[in-house]
């Protein structure tokens, strides 16, 4: 069997990525709140943690904020003269 017979092509989904890009992004936020709150109860080497959620929920906004402009781009675009 070659490897050619192995791949198999498959349909890009069609779900909308915002929703698991959003709750990523609420959970990077709840563990910075968390990890701001803990503040000085943290180790010394283990105060890296909070540059990570920041940086998990600034990666996270910009991810929604692809979301949105893909699924904008994606949806079929109203006439002027179309009526509601």
């Amino acid at each position: 069997m070659g490897r050619r017979e192995l791949v198999r092509i498959t349909e890009p989904l069609t779900m909308d990525p915002l929703r698991p890009v959003l709750l990523g992004t609420v959970a990077w936020a709840v563990a910075l709140v968390v990890l701001l709150l803990v503040g000085d109860a943290l180790p010394a080497d283990d105060r890296w943690w909070t540059w990570t959620a920041a940086t998990g929920l600034g990666l996270g906004l910009l991810g929604c904020a692809a979301a949105v402009r893909r699924a904008r781009r994606q949806s079929p675009r109203r006439s002027p003269s179309a009526p509601d």
